[in-house]
């Protein structure tokens, strides 16, 4: 179960959930290059705060969703401690502006789109390639076969047979 956080200049990093809230927190801060000290939390792209210092005894699971982007944040304690200001870690995003959101949101869904696309495309070339390798080994067998058991000729058969399947590439 894991999530991606986003901050800085567009980076990302993909976080375990399995584990107690504050060990992710720590690892967060270590991985993302935030100070010791800085009080850190996430905010999902709605910008709702996940508030991961109310639940750090918990598994981080409890709180947050796996497979889900969240966003890296800093949080300062003002005069008043149940009104705490939450500035974002990831540059140019504005917690309180719709469109940042919305455009990052965007941003996710094209990427898991584009992803997804990839995938799907590389698997299916890592298929064929496998077929084709096994496809060709198979052939190799049947040639090798031919000439262990049969005289000369049978095998100079089979070879002019697939010899133009072989430079043809048809498999």
């Amino acid at each position: 179960m894991f999530i991606t956080v986003l901050y800085g200049d567009k980076q990302r990093s993909l976080f375990n959930i399995q584990c107690k809230t504050v060990a992710l927190l720590t690892c967060m801060k270590v991985k993302c290059s935030c100070e010791h000290e800085a009080e850190i939390d996430l905010a999902n792209l709605n910008g709702q705060v996940m508030n991961l210092q109310c639940h750090s005894g918990g598994a981080a699971s409890d709180v947050l969703s796996q497979r889900e982007v969240y966003i890296l944040i800093n949080v300062r304690r003002s005069s008043d401690p149940s009104d705490p200001v939450h500035t974002s870690l990831l540059h140019n995003c504005d917690l309180n502006d719709p469109l940042v959101l919305a455009k990052l949101q965007n941003e996710e869904t094209e990427r898991k789109q584009c992803a997804s696309g990839e995938l799907s495309r590389s698997s299916r070339t890592l298929t064929s390639s496998v077929s084709n390798q096994i496809t060709a080994n198979s052939w190799s067998f049947a040639v090798f076969q031919a000439s262990q058991e049969s005289s000369d000729e049978s095998a100079s058969q089979v070879h002019r047979l697939i010899r133009p399947a072989l430079t043809d590439n048809t498999f």
